[in-house]
């Protein structure tokens, strides 16, 4: 899922889905005893600290957007950059602002 989050943005319906898939698993498809907002709150909250998918894959693509925001422009940044705007900037839109750095 991870991996899959670098390249594809999923609608909100999936992670709807996997939410009802993660508690019949943990629950063996008995009513769950805790909510899943507890499952996912941190350990230091009080929660079990289980990682909410929609935000890692967020956090997955910041890092991308941080990496490519340096001042030294690593090798694979054409690539990238053609790869971002053509899934994520719609048409008629500028990109550069990301990496902008302000």
């Amino acid at each position: 899922l991870w991996y899959l989050g670098y390249f594809v943005s999923f609608p909100p319906w999936f992670f709807k889905a996997l939410s009802q898939i993660t508690l019949v698993f943990l629950w063996d498809a008995k009513h769950s005893q805790i909510a899943l907002a507890s499952i996912q709150t941190s350990h230091k909250l009080g929660g079990l600290g289980l990682i909410k998918p929609e935000l890692q894959i967020m956090a997955s693509k910041a890092w991308w957007l941080k990496r490519m925001a340096q001042d030294i422009s690593p090798g694979w940044m054409g690539l990238a950059m053609y790869i971002f705007k053509m899934r994520y900037c719609p048409v008629g839109a500028s990109f550069e602002f990301f990496l902008s750095g302000s």
